[in-house]
């Protein structure tokens, strides 16, 4: 059994002891979204970057880093996280906890698209919450994060920057999926994100060229839906994007998707 499992399920037993924790999960209150550890920020720690329904686990050791993307939940006293291979966790209470500034070590430098996005999950979960497949009000939400400018169009830099924190989760869904493990060692995770960085100027350029209508050499949310019902107008911009892709890319990111989308269930 991994450290971290037997050092969260220890402390998790002795500090839950004088409480008594509800049995229907909930999702995390939004005032405890940010950045968590169980011991120390920046020393050898569990730490956690939470959303309502998501977090990020990164595990330090030694110099050395791991990290897991988990579905989390809220029992009204704490954090219970659920990740593959690794089962159910329970974190101790929250005022045991200290509040970080930021992820440690390389994670929100040389990923910081990813933590950037993330941060931003709750938007889409809640933009998405109920919905049957893929709708107009789904569409728009994860447009809106994308158009980091806001002004209504997507821009070469704002696609590469997509693809770049879509980079991170692919890398970790092929290793997790195929080593069957839920922490991946971040230095893993390097050449993926240099695919991903060199892979974005490339699907920006695709999606420009095939949905820029009016020719101002941005793509707006009306272009991407153009000759699309809502509910399938993401699916056919992602679509078109994937004929010029290499099966295994392909592959990569359909799983990476559907295993994100898999912790909203």
């Amino acid at each position: 059994m991994r450290t971290v499992t037997v050092f969260l399920i220890t402390v998790a037993i002795l500090s839950l002891s004088a409480w008594v924790i509800p049995l229907r999960a909930e999702p995390v209150p939004s005032r405890l979204s940010g950045v968590w550890s169980v011991g120390n920020c920046d020393g050898d720690s569990v730490t956690l970057l939470v959303s309502s329904s998501t977090a990020l686990v990164v595990e330090k050791q030694q110099g050395k880093a791991t990290v897991a993307v988990s579905k989390a939940e809220w029992t009204g006293a704490s954090i219970v996280l659920t990740m593959m291979n690794e089962g159910e966790l329970i974190l101790p209470p929250m005022n045991q906890l200290q509040e970080c500034g930021r992820l440690p070590g390389v994670l929100p430098v040389l990923f910081a698209e990813m933590v950037a996005v993330f941060g931003r999950i709750d938007e889409i979960h809640d933009a998405c919450l109920g919905d049957k497949g893929i709708t107009a009000r789904c569409v728009a939400g994860a447009f809106a994060i994308v158009d980091i400018t806001g002004d209504g169009k997507f821009s070469h830099a704002e696609i590469s920057r997509a693809v770049r924190a879509a980079g991170f989760f692919v890398g970790h869904g092929l290793i997790s999926d195929e080593r069957k493990i839920a922490f991946v060692p971040v230095e893993e995770l390097y050449l993926t994100q240099v695919a991903a960085t060199a892979l974005g100027p490339f699907v920006a350029a695709n999606v420009i060229q095939s949905y820029d209508f009016d020719g101002d050499g941005f793509v707006s949310l009306a272009e991407l839906m153009q000759d699309r019902s809502p509910e399938k107008g993401l699916e056919g911009a992602l679509a078109n994007v994937a004929t010029s892709m290499a099966p295994e890319v392909l592959s990569a990111v359909i799983k990476s998707i559907t295993g994100l989308a898999g912790l909203f269930k």
